[in-house]
């Protein structure tokens, strides 16, 4: 098609995208929400260090919940932790609760007797 012979670049649509993100992160309408999810923390330290004065309430899934929760003291068995961003997230935490903002973190999590897809799995509450 076409594009085999012209060069690739952002366009107007992608301009306005990141405009309107701008402005969202530069002043948001409040409430506020921020949902987080992924497997590590580390990814998003910078971006939380950024809004977290702007965020009213964090939302907190996936895999880097588990460092959350380790750091409110939960068992997590084999779970992914992050141990060199502890500190960061209790921080966080306290710094969260200081502001009187929102943390909410999962109220389940899936429990396996091994790492594999054969594994034998089950709900639980946190």
């Amino acid at each position: 098609g076409i594009a085999d012979y012209l060069p690739a670049v952002a366009g107007l649509l992608l301009e306005k995208e990141i405009k309107t993100l701008g402005d969202i992160l530069e002043n948001p309408a409040h409430p506020f929400a921020v949902l987080l999810g992924g497997a590590k923390i580390s990814d998003k330290i910078g971006m939380l260090e950024n809004i977290r004065c702007k965020v009213d309430s964090f939302l907190i899934g996936g895999g880097m919940a588990a460092t959350f929760l380790k750091a409110k003291s939960y068992g997590v068995g084999l779970s992914l932790v992050e141990g060199d961003k502890l500190e960061f997230v209790t921080q966080l935490m306290g710094d969260i609760a200081k502001q009187r903002k929102h943390l909410v973190l999962p109220i389940d999590v899936v429990v396996a007797d091994s790492l594999s897809t054969e594994a034998t799995s089950k709900v639980v509450p946190v």
